[in-house]
């Protein structure tokens, strides 16, 4: 099979490709994944969204690969972010039923977007002004997992978890932003979770005023060191209704297991749980308790 695009090796190449552009053979940046030539493989903007497939495997040797601002992509199929690659994504970047693995990084400076595919790659950063969103359904969780890279230490953009396969922080971790797990999502964390700002589990809920036409519930936290909770920690639900009284909406037991819980002043750690189902709420002892 001849390449469709052989750049030459030591330049700092750069290959653009506009939506609706056909390839047929491999693209190849030219500089393998390491070396002191970087190449990039750049996803334009245009009037339209872009369909890309095989990231790694048809397109190699670029170690950036960058959606530009404006612009929307979409993965299909399979493909690889190779260990020392970076993924930087200033548009919006839809995975839908795609996978993308490996130990690169994923740096997003836009909108991310899972419904029923596969991420597991080396790292994420999601500063603020950021959104990734997973959403999947009770039938198809979404599959997401961090390692070989640099992780996933902290949140100052929007985290949204729904429907997701368990996942594991395996580090400390900062949110500065909205995180939140929603419908039957665990989340494990190894060390210490520093909230400063808002962090959500099983909160969404539709109400007429009389009563719930939804809501969550089945989600976990499961933190190995302490919760310290500067800003806003919401469990559940609740809502007035008509004519006075209040409704808690939580739809399956939710679980939150904390090694210590550290709750500053002006904090709020609040936990709705529902008559039929409660929440579990524990000090495992690893971390400092909860003391004061």
């Amino acid at each position: 099979v001849h390449d469709a695009v052989a750049a030459a090796a030591g330049f700092a190449n750069l290959v653009v490709i506009d939506p609706g552009a056909v390839f047929v053979g491999i693209v190849d940046g030219g500089n393998s994944i390491g070396s002191a030539a970087v190449s990039t493989l750049e996803l334009a903007s245009s009037a339209s969204a872009g369909t890309l497939t095989g990231l790694g495997t048809q397109f190699v040797d670029f170690a950036q690969t960058t959606i530009d601002a404006g612009a929307a992509w979409r993965l299909t199929g399979a493909n690889t972010l190779a260990a020392g690659s970076t993924l930087a994504n200033a548009g919006i970047l839809n995975l839908g039923s795609a996978s993308l693995t490996g130990g690169g990084q994923l740096v997003n400076a836009g909108t991310i977007a899972l419904d029923t595919g596969t991420l597991n790659v080396g790292g994420l950063s999601n500063p603020a002004g950021a959104s990734f969103i997973v959403d999947g359904s009770l039938t198809n969780a979404v599959t997401l997992a961090f390692g070989g890279g640099n992780g996933f230490a902290s949140n100052g953009g929007t985290f949204e978890l729904t429907y997701a396969a368990p996942l594991t922080v395996s580090n400390s971790f900062t949110n500065s932003g909205t995180f939140g797990l929603h419908n039957e999502t665990a989340l494990t964390v190894t060390g210490s979770f520093a909230n400063n700002a808002v962090l959500d589990i099983d909160t969404a809920y539709t109400n007429t005023g009389l009563a719930f036409t939804y809501a969550e519930g089945g989600s976990s936290l499961t933190v190995g060191g302490t919760l310290i909770n500067t800003g806003s920690v919401q469990v559940g639900d609740s809502s007035g209704l008509i004519g006075g009284g209040i409704a808690y909406g939580l739809t399956a037991a939710a679980t939150i297991a904390l090694g210590g819980l550290v709750n500053g002043s002006g904090a709020k750690f609040i936990v709705d749980g529902s008559a039929t189902n409660p929440v579990s709420l524990a000090f495992t002892g690893g971390g400092s308790g909860f003391a004061s």
